[in-house]
Protein backbone atom coordinates (compact mmCIF):
# COMPACT_ATOMS: atom_id res chain seq x y z
CA UNK A 1 0.00 0.00 0.00
CA UNK A 2 2.57 2.60 0.66
CA UNK A 3 4.42 1.97 -2.42
CA UNK A 4 1.28 2.69 -4.66
CA UNK A 5 1.28 5.78 -2.41
CA UNK A 6 4.19 7.07 -2.83
CA UNK A 7 3.58 6.60 -6.94
CA UNK A 8 0.51 8.47 -6.48
CA UNK A 9 2.81 11.56 -4.73
CA UNK A 10 5.73 11.17 -6.72
CA UNK A 11 3.24 11.52 -10.00
CA UNK A 12 1.53 14.53 -8.17
CA UNK A 13 4.76 16.22 -7.82
CA UNK A 14 6.09 15.26 -11.25
CA UNK A 15 2.78 17.02 -12.88
CA UNK A 16 3.44 20.11 -10.61
CA UNK A 17 7.05 20.67 -11.63
CA UNK A 18 5.38 20.58 -15.45
CA UNK A 19 2.75 22.79 -14.66
CA UNK A 20 5.40 24.88 -12.97
CA UNK A 21 7.49 24.97 -16.26
CA UNK A 22 4.90 25.70 -18.86
CA UNK A 23 2.94 28.39 -17.04
CA UNK A 24 4.27 31.38 -18.78
CA UNK A 25 4.08 30.05 -21.99
CA UNK A 26 1.47 31.78 -24.20
CA UNK A 27 0.36 28.87 -26.80
CA UNK A 28 -0.46 24.77 -26.51
CA UNK A 29 1.96 24.40 -29.11
CA UNK A 30 4.90 26.12 -27.20
CA UNK A 31 3.97 24.32 -24.12
CA UNK A 32 3.72 20.83 -26.09
CA UNK A 33 7.14 20.89 -26.86
CA UNK A 34 8.87 21.79 -23.79
CA UNK A 35 6.91 19.07 -22.21
CA UNK A 36 7.78 16.71 -24.61
CA UNK A 37 11.86 17.57 -24.06
CA UNK A 38 10.83 15.35 -20.95
CA UNK A 39 9.07 12.81 -22.26
CA UNK A 40 5.91 13.59 -20.88
CA UNK A 41 3.16 10.92 -22.30
CA UNK A 42 0.15 12.65 -24.67
CA UNK A 43 -1.88 11.95 -21.20
CA UNK A 44 0.11 13.67 -18.62
CA UNK A 45 0.83 16.71 -21.03
CA UNK A 46 -3.15 16.90 -21.38
CA UNK A 47 -3.68 16.72 -17.33
CA UNK A 48 -1.20 19.68 -17.23
CA UNK A 49 -2.30 21.87 -19.88
CA UNK A 50 -5.62 21.47 -19.55
CA UNK A 51 -7.11 20.08 -22.76
CA UNK A 52 -7.54 16.78 -24.37
CA UNK A 53 -5.41 14.43 -25.66
CA UNK A 54 -6.47 15.31 -29.42
CA UNK A 55 -5.23 18.64 -29.29
CA UNK A 56 -1.76 18.04 -27.65
CA UNK A 57 -1.64 16.00 -31.34
CA UNK A 58 -2.59 19.17 -33.15
CA UNK A 59 -0.11 21.43 -31.43
CA UNK A 60 2.65 18.86 -32.11
CA UNK A 61 1.34 18.55 -36.17
CA UNK A 62 1.37 22.58 -35.92
CA UNK A 63 4.86 22.86 -34.49
CA UNK A 64 5.96 20.36 -37.33
CA UNK A 65 4.25 21.99 -40.11
CA UNK A 66 5.59 25.99 -38.58
CA UNK A 67 9.34 23.90 -38.45
CA UNK A 68 8.88 22.57 -41.97
CA UNK A 69 7.39 26.04 -43.43
CA UNK A 70 10.31 27.79 -41.48
CA UNK A 71 12.98 25.77 -42.92
CA UNK A 72 11.60 26.21 -46.65
CA UNK A 73 11.90 30.17 -46.03
CA UNK A 74 15.37 29.80 -44.93
CA UNK A 75 16.52 27.58 -47.56
CA UNK A 76 15.00 30.09 -49.98
CA UNK A 77 16.28 33.47 -49.00
CA UNK A 78 20.13 31.43 -49.06
CA UNK A 79 19.24 30.99 -52.95
CA UNK A 80 18.36 34.16 -53.61
CA UNK A 81 21.42 35.54 -52.22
Amino acid sequence: MKNMEKTSEEARNTLLLAYLCIKDLAGLPEQVAILDRFNFSSAQIATVCGVVEGSVRNARMLSKKAKLIGNRANISSTNKE
